[in-house]
């Protein structure tokens, strides 16, 4: 079994580091720990980040909802993780996603003004942190270049793809189907055949006022750019 150490030298800030060195940061940086049952919240969508929070052991759930509330999308991520670094540094300081803890999740958090002291010691953390901010950014553009509206089928698919913070795992749409079709200026009837469509397909299941995609990278990989 990994011991705590190695379990947080697997962080996205801490990749790179000698047990040496992350033993002389540990000394100087408090890490506050923090144990979570299933729906306990962790972060609250708007909550003011001064904190960098890491997921080191078990799977948070991950909830982003429409600017009218009527839609929300649900992500179950897997440790280890760390949510929205680019919160931290931005100009809102906001968190834009409600965090909740699902199946024994544990996490550690670092003051921001911590952050800055590792930072500056470490020329890998630096880097590490640069690659988690320019991720973000990455990947936005990826996705809206990448994928082409038509009206149909990749009008729905764009909308939930574009809005996911992670392209892969089980993600759960809460929503009903009236609500869906004005989001996506379609009709009701358009929406429900597409879902049904790909439900036949095994690529969703569908659910009352929800449904859920197993695995989104294989969801991605079916629909992407295809033209029905």
């Amino acid at each position: 079994m990994n011991t705590m150490y190695d379990i947080l030298l697997q962080l996205p800030l801490f990749q790179g580091l000698s047990v040496k060195e992350f033993t002389s940061i540990i000394e100087k940086v408090k890490l506050d720990f923090g144990k979570y049952r299933t729906g306990e919240l962790i972060v609250e969508s708007g909550e003011r980040c001064s904190n960098l929070v890491f997921l080191i052991r078990g799977v948070v759930e991950i909830i982003s909802t429409s600017h009218t509330g009527n839609i929300s999308i649900v992500e179950y991520v897997e440790a280890p993780a760390v949510f929205e670094p680019d919160a931290l540094f931005s100009l809102n300081g906001h968190f834009f996603s409600t965090y909740k803890g699902y199946k024994e999740t544990q996490i550690v958090q670092m003051d921001k003004s911590y952050i800055f002291s590792v930072l500056d010691q470490f020329e890998i953390c630096r880097m590490n942190f640069r690659i988690l901010l320019s991720r973000g950014g990455i990947n936005l553009n990826r996705k809206v270049w990448d994928y082409h509206p038509d009206g149909g089928e990749q009008n729905l698919f764009s909308y939930i793809y574009e809005r996911v913070h992670y392209d892969f795992g089980r993600k759960a749409i809460r929503c009903k189907m009236e609500d869906l079709a004005q989001e996506v200026g379609m009709n009701r009837m358009k929406v429900s055949k597409i879902l049904n469509d790909w439900s036949e397909e095994g690529l969703i299941e569908l659910h009352r006022q929800s449904f859920e995609i197993s695995d989104c990278k294989a969801w991605i990989e079916a629909l992407k750019g295809r033209q029905v």
